[in-house]
């Protein structure tokens, strides 16, 4: 019986292998089509050009670069957009709405870059000078050895080293083995290091490779004998060729890591990132290899596809990252307009630095020079207290010479005397919010939080506290990010669910005792939220007059 026994459980357990084995491909297979998948357009006509405009960094968003192409040639419009950053950051959501029409939102995905799908061309700048230097030479060609030594189908990696000149060891190749020993090759040079001039040769070399990104690898102690070419130069150079710039810095003493601020600025300024190794000779560990893979492919992968045939005129993309994180822009459609001669879609910086952060930069170029100015600006503000004091002295003295004499107190009345004092007259009171429009509407709920002014043409409803309207906690019925709300051009509401982001089976929205995935709303429209009571009566301005 023991025996019977032993011979049918294998068999059992082999056919519940097999057959979860083929739900779960079945389950992998319908999940992936669900999701968009983008094709190029093949002819001009269908293919739909972008520009990229109004981009927000909010709450830590690193710094990058995005750029988005179209295709109309299908059943629907789709788009795809690759979004770089300079650092690593997880994206976890994203929302993709027509500009003009918000309520019309797309059917959107997003996935990681992959290393076997780069299609990216690297240049290896080693620097090789100062014969002091031979160990840690050695030690980052090694390195570079390392993180390139598989090269994927569609990358390109050339290897040059330069010091008081730039000479090409490894043209442009798929083979990881000419590449490693190129890089072998490797042995020191000259004692100068004209770093900004050939860093800006390098760019141009690279900037002439037909590739979709273009990424120039220095290696380099961040030491230079440069008198006529400057960093300026380099970054405007390496931005107008979209090319990135990934620095590398070593140092072998504490002393000498002031001298990698060079290495610094040329990555920040050209939405590349900077890399510092442990020093004193040590290379590049296992884990920073893996940091530095991370931040080399940080970003995601966009596609998405209409819910209409037509293209609409723009559209407004969000995403969504750890601790309230947030980037956002938006992407003008082009339909029936050619991409560049070159094929590749060009990209647009990230960049959250405005004129205030270019004037800090500017200071910090030059300590001297900053020093001065704010020398200067502190003599002007000392200059302008003594006069502002000198002419509230004079104003006084004048007044005081030109003022009559106070004349003396009325005496009392005797009923007032030894009664209550006076009735003074009171004076109106200010009012208590100056200057604030009025409400575009309101959302009178059945609960918490009661009656709620709209003053924004798009506001967010859910019980997570990053909604502009946060639901009672103890309705659980409602989802963390369950409606918006958006005002038209015309003066209209629309309500949409947002729930059928994150959820299988949308949580409902009711308008009107009718269950509705998005639709117009007007004064007097009662909306329930999920499967129970709570909801809130919709109360346009325009309507009640308030």
């Amino acid at each position: 019986m023991g025996t019977h026994v032993s011979v049918r459980r294998p068999r059992y357990l082999l056919a519940l292998y097999l057959g979860a084995g083929i739900g779960l491909a079945a389950g992998s297979d319908f999940a992936f089509a669900q999701q968009p998948s983008f094709v190029p357009a093949t002819t001009v006509r269908d293919n739909i050009a972008t520009t990229i405009q109004n981009i927000r960094l909010l709450r830590g968003a690193p710094e990058g670069t995005v750029s988005c192409q179209g295709n109309r040639g299908g059943v629907r419009p789709t788009i795809r957009c690759d979004v770089r950053y300079v650092d690593s950051i997880a994206v976890t959501g994203i929302e993709i709405t027509e500009r003009d029409n918000p309520a019309n939102i797309w059917t959107a995905s997003f996935r990681p870059f992959m290393h076997e799908e780069d299609e990216t061309a690297y240049l290896l700048l080693v620097d090789r000078s100062d014969a002091d230097r031979a160990a840690s030479i050695r030690r980052s060609a090694q390195d570079l050895a390392e993180l390139f030594s598989r090269i994927a189908p569609k990358q390109r990696v050339a290897v040059a080293a330069f010091d008081s000149k730039l000479d090409m060891l490894q043209e442009f190749t798929t083979d990881g083995k000419a590449v490693a020993s190129a890089l072998d090759g490797i042995r020191t040079g000259a004692n100068i290091a004209e770093l900004y001039r050939l860093s800006l040769e390098a760019v141009r070399k690279l900037g002439q490779q037909d590739a979709p990104r273009k990424v120039l690898v220095i290696v380099s102690d961040g030491k230079f004998d440069d008198t006529v070419y400057k960093h300026e130069q380099v970054a405007q150079e390496a931005n107008r060729l979209d090319v990135r710039i990934v620095t590398i810095g070593y140092h072998n003493k504490a002393a000498d890591m002031r001298d990698l601020q060079s290495l610094r600025r040329l990555s920040a300024d050209t939405h590349g990132f900077f890399f510092e190794t442990p020093g004193g000779g040590a290379g590049i560990s296992a884990r920073g290899r893996h940091e530095f893979f991370a931040r080399m492919y940080a970003g995601a992968i966009i596609e998405a596809e209409a819910l209409a045939r037509g293209v609409p005129p723009a559209l407004q993309i969000s995403l969504r990252h750890p601790q309230g994180a947030a980037t956002s822009f938006t992407v003008l459609l082009h339909p029936g307009v050619a991409t560049p001669e070159s094929g590749n879609v060009p990209t647009t910086p990230m960049d959250s630095s405005g004129l205030l952060y270019r004037v800090f930069a500017w200071l910090a170029d030059d300590l001297t020079r900053a020093a001065a100015i704010l020398a200067g600006i502190a003599v002007l503000l000392f200059g302008f207290l003594v006069s502002g004091f000198a002419w509230r002295s004079s104003v006084r003295g004048r007044q005081d010479k030109s003022r009559p004499p106070s004349p003396e107190p009325a005496p009392v009345p005797a009923s007032q005397g030894s009664g209550t004092p006076p009735t003074l007259r009171a004076m109106p009171a200010p009012p208590t919010e100056a200057g604030r429009s009025a409400p575009l509407a309101w959302l009178e709920f059945n609960g918490v939080p009661g009656t709620v002014p709209v003053y924004k043409n798009r506001i967010s409803i859910g019980r997570e506290t990053d909604n502009d309207v946060v639901t009672d906690v103890k309705e659980l019925a409602v989802s963390r990010h369950h409606a918006v709300i958006t005002m038209a051009a015309d003066g209209s509401f629309q309500i949409a669910n947002r729930s059928a982001e994150y959820r299988s089976e949308p949580n409902p929205i009711l308008i009107n005792g009718t269950m509705r995935e998005s639709g117009r709303i007007a004064d007097g429209d009662v909306i329930k939220l999920g499967t129970g009571n709570y909801g809130f009566l919709f109360r346009e301005s325009r309507k009640t007059g308030r």
